[in-house]
């Protein structure tokens, strides 16, 4: 269930974030989703978000995403959202196959997202903690 929130998420993310929406809130918080937030505002591709917790119903909680636009507006941040990974549909790649990965990526401001045993990583972070993991998107920035 938590990985068809985290889909519906980005797929909204890239959607507001092409359509110039200042502001995108998403009702179905989840840890992985706040761990991928994170992830895009540690590589600068979002301004920042808000987490509004719903005190009737502790398990609903809303995150609100401010989203990054460069040139008044027009242009945005987070260019490109490419996914690999579906449900029923896994791609997972060792640690000597994530290297040749990232030799052929067309930016150095691009990421590759995996999810691995520790945690949610780019491809950078995966070759220096030497981890293989799940590639779940693409991102440039």
């Amino acid at each position: 269930m938590h990985h068809v929130h985290l889909s519906n998420f980005l797929s909204w993310l890239v959607i507001k974030n092409k359509s110039s929406h200042p502001v995108f809130k998403y009702p179905y918080l989840t840890k992985p989703i706040l761990a991928h937030v994170k992830l895009l505002l540690a590589y600068n591709a979002i301004n920042g978000y808000k987490i509004e917790i719903d005190t009737k119903l502790a398990n609903n909680s809303t995150i609100t995403v401010f989203l990054k636009y460069e040139t008044e507006g027009i242009k945005p941040a987070l260019r490109q959202i490419k996914f690999f990974s579906r449900p029923g549909c896994y791609r997972y790649l060792t640690f000597k196959k994530i290297l040749p990965l990232l030799q052929a990526s067309p930016s150095t401001k691009s990421l590759f997202i995996f999810s691995t045993s520790l945690g949610v990583l780019t491809a950078n972070e995966c070759i220096k903690n030497r981890v293989g993991g799940l590639l779940l998107y693409y991102v440039a920035i």
